[in-house]
């Protein structure tokens, strides 16, 4: 257990998962209770820390930057502008609704248009790695981008050494290369070997802002 769960936070996890239950989740009070049994209650208190940690990194998290607390965007609210979001510790403080760009971070002066804030054309600030990320070679791929994002769950992944295969925290295996998913079906990868040449997908300008729950974790990933 000790072993797994250490595995899974390094990995960037917060969500535990049984091997032989069909991948149905642990729950966390459950995990520490059993964690409690080897670790003492500073081990314990830093599992937690990793935990929230790694929560607090999901794709769809923002740090306010008024109070710091961490913020999601209401997607439900189709009439607004998606990178509007309130921040509903601050909104509470004031008693009204406090608003910052998902992007600039500076406070929201716009419409549903653009947030108002000069220099700021709504591009997910991720992206900019996505354009102006170096390329490398992987196994027999040539001129892959080092840096991709899930197209589940729009996480970036840093290529560092390995081979082509991923799998991000949320879940979804996908190859760096080519960008299709493992093949759950036929229980194997499309596109070869994992250093076999495959066809290279191009450099990814956007993201998909759909964040997906974390789901039982498949191979391990490549060194990210």
């Amino acid at each position: 257990m000790t072993e797994y769960c250490n595995s899974q936070l390094q990995s960037g996890n917060f969500r535990f998962f049984c091997s032989n239950c069909k991948g149905k989740e642990w729950q966390y009070f459950l995990v520490r209770h059993v964690l409690s049994a080897g670790k003492t209650e500073k081990e314990l208190r830093e599992i937690d820390g990793i935990v929230n940690k790694n929560f607090m990194k999901a794709p769809d998290m923002q740090q306010c930057p008024f109070c710091k607390c961490n913020c999601k965007r209401d997607m439900s609210k189709k009439f607004w502008n998606r990178n509007r979001v309130v921040c509903p510790l601050c909104s509470k403080r004031s008693g009204r609704e406090v608003e910052f760009c998902w992007c600039c971070l500076e406070s929201w002066r716009g419409n549903m248009e653009s947030c108002g804030n000069y220099g700021c054309d709504g591009t997910d600030p991720r992206c900019h790695d996505l354009l102006g990320c170096p390329t490398k070679t992987i196994g027999d791929n040539v001129n892959v981008p080092n840096v991709r994002g899930c197209v589940k769950c729009g996480n970036l992944i840093y290529h560092t050494q390995g081979c082509k295969h991923m799998t991000c925290r949320c879940g979804y295996d996908f190859c760096f290369v080519c960008l299709k998913p493992y093949n759950t079906n036929k229980q194997r990868w499309e596109c070869g070997d994992a250093f076999a040449k495959c066809p290279l997908a191009p450099r990814q300008k956007h993201l998909d802002e759909t964040y997906v729950t974390p789901g039982p974790p498949g191979v391990k990933t490549r060194r990210l």
